[in-house]
Parts: C-alpha cells; sequence; structure tokens
C-alpha cells in the first residue's frame, strides 16, 4: 500500500514573490504561506509559517497577481525534504518545505489583475491554465 504524501492549506503570502531562475532558464519561486493554527490555551491564536516552492508559469503567475497579504487556497502539494550543511560546522540540518502542484486565489485575483486579459469585459473571469 503506498503512503498519503498531499498537503491541502490556506494562507496569507508573508511578501511579495520574488522570481528566481535556473540556469537553463526554469522560473520558480520560494515563499512562505502564514496558516493560522490551533488556539493556545489563553485562547491566542497560533501562526504557522511554511516555506513553499512553485515552478514554471503558475509561478510566474502568482508573482503578478499575489501580493504580500493574498489568501491563496492550495489545492494539492506534497511535502519534500532537503538537507542543508553548515559550511563552518558541518552539522547538517533536514528542512521541510511543500511544492505546489495546484493553488487558487481565496478572494480572487489583485485588482490590477481585473484589467489584464485573465477576466473578460463583463468582469468575469476566464479560465486560466496553471
Amino acid at each position: 500500500m503506498l503512503d498519503l504524501n498531499e498537503i491541502h492549506m490556506t494562507g496569507r503570502l508573508v511578501k511579495d514573490i520574488e522570481l528566481k531562475s535556473t540556469a537553463n532558464g526554469s522560473r520558480y519561486a520560494w515563499f512562505q504561506l502564514a496558516v493560522s493554527s490551533s488556539k493556545d490555551k489563553e485562547g491566542k491564536q497560533n501562526t504557522d509559517f511554511v516555506v513553499c516552492q512553485l515552478w514554471g508559469k503558475p509561478a510566474e503567475l502568482l508573482e503578478v497577481y499575489g501580493q504580500k497579504g493574498t489568501r491563496l487556497l492550495i489545492h494539492r502539494g506534497t511535502l519534500k525534504t532537503y538537507v542543508k550543511e553548515d559550511p563552518n560546522t558541518g552539522l547538517r540540518q533536514t528542512n521541510m518545505y511543500v511544492l505546489i502542484n495546484s493553488y487558487g486565489f481565496v478572494d480572487g485575483m489583485k485588482q490590477s489583475a481585473k484589467e489584464n486579459s485573465c477576466f473578460d469585459n463583463m468582469g468575469e473571469a476566464i479560465n486560466v491554465p496553471f
């Protein structure tokens, strides 16, 4: 039987998206989502900051339409790990992140996006493939 590794969550972008490119020109973004979790004993809402990675056209679209505070729904993501070694101490640290396969905007795209081609002349959203 296969194990299940699928992430679904909502959260807000911690800061504006900054795209990077690999040597072969593939575009990607690393970013954090602030995700509300359970309340503590005093009733204060806890927030987790989840590191995410997104590749290709979806990353490019998020850079254009997402901004700090934008609410995202991660339809499907996969939990991944990587090991980072400190060059000074040689200590290895395992880190986790969510590789996003599919996402959407909870509150719609930012206002300036409505002037772009993702909306028809009646203001209705057009299907954007990603």
